[in-house]
C-alpha cells in the first residue's frame, strides 16, 4: 500500500484488484476457509480484527486501524472482529469467476456451500465472543 500525506489528510492507493470494502459487526466470526488460487490481503480502516491463520489456526495477529496482513494462497484462516471493524480486503489475482475470487469453507457454523465462489460473508454466530489473550 502506498500512502501519501497531504494538506488535507492521507490518500491509500491499493495497487492491486479485487479490491472489496468490509463492515464486520463486533464479534462476527468467518467461516474457516481459504482461497486456492488467490492470496487474500486485509487492511483495516478502523476497529480491532484478528485473523487466525495456517495449520490449526497457529497464527493469530492482532490488527488494529492501519495494520495490514496477507494470507497466501491456500493457506486456512479464519477472522473475528473484536469491536466493529471497517476493513479493505483484496484477493490477488482476480480471477475469472463470479465476484472474482474462489472459496473454499472447511468448517462453517452457518452451515454454507463449503466449496463455492461467493462473496465473502462476515457473520455473527448467536454466542460468537472475541478473546485477543
Amino acid at each position: 500500500m502506498r500512502i501519501i500525506e497531504k494538506p488535507w489528510g492521507v490518500t491509500r492507493r491499493i495497487e492491486c484488484t479485487g479490491v472489496w470494502h468490509a463492515s464486520i459487526r463486533a464479534g462476527g466470526l468467518s467461516s474457516c476457509h481459504l482461497h486456492p488460487r488467490q492470496d487474500n490481503r486485509f487492511y483495516v480502516v478502523s476497529g480491532t480484527l484478528i485473523v487466525s491463520f495456517g495449520d490449526g489456526l497457529a497464527n493469530t495477529p492482532v490488527l488494529h486501524a492501519g495494520n495490514g496482513l496477507t494470507v497466501p494462497a491456500g493457506v486456512q484462516h479464519q477472522f473475528v472482529a473484536v469491536t466493529d471493524v471497517e476493513l479493505i480486503e483484496v484477493y490477488e489475482p482476480l480471477l475469472d469467476v463470479p465476484n472474482g475470487f474462489e472459496i473454499e469453507r472447511l468448517d462453517d457454523e452457518n452451515i454454507r456451500s463449503h466449496t463455492c465462489t461467493a462473496e465473502l460473508d462476515a457473520i455473527t454466530p448467536q454466542g460468537a465472543s472475541a478473546d485477543i489473550r
